[in-house]
């Protein structure tokens, strides 16, 4: 019988960010140490009305996009890779900083892909006399899962 119990191991998580400029950043290592990931859909996928007497109306929104932020240590070495990347979206006015993200879990379950991906801004930099994080954040125009489940593979 197989075991129903699973083992999350952190060091497992692997972040691919590959655009159409020929960018192509590996994100697993340097990763913060408490909450790291986070995706974030920009809308809930229904809207639901109460009415007056009761009856209550569902509404599919169609809104698609999502937010993605990653946390990394200062002194990983994917700042700079993203860094670089950021300095060259829309250079000349082109998309070639679009891309897609894919977010693995190998000890686990998660398997999510996002395309239209792309550095919304420059982050936050602080410097202090201990390590320090630098949160980056995708904005991301639509999300997919596998057919069964939008999260689990």
């Amino acid at each position: 019988m197989a075991s129903l119990l699973k083992t999350y191991d952190p060091s497992e998580v692997f972040i691919s960010w590959s655009n159409s400029n020929g960018t192509n950043v590996e994100m697993n290592e340097g990763f913060a140490p408490d909450t790291f990931l986070t995706i974030s859909p920009d809308a809930p996928k229904f809207n639901t009305r109460v009415g007056i007497g009761g009856k209550v109306a569902r509404m599919y929104n169609s809104i698609e996009t999502a937010t993605i932020k990653i946390t990394l240590l200062q002194n990983s070495n994917t700042n700079k890779e993203l860094m670089t990347a950021l300095n060259l979206a829309g250079v000349g006015g082109g998309n070639e900083d679009i891309g897609s993200i894919t977010i693995s879990d190998d000890s686990g379950t998660i398997l999510v892909s996002l395309m239209d991906c792309y550095l919304e801004s420059i982050p936050v930099f602080a410097l202090s006399k201990s390590y320090g994080t630098v949160e980056w954040t995708f904005k991301c125009v639509f999300l997919l899962g596998n057919d069964e489940d939008p999260f689990i593979r």
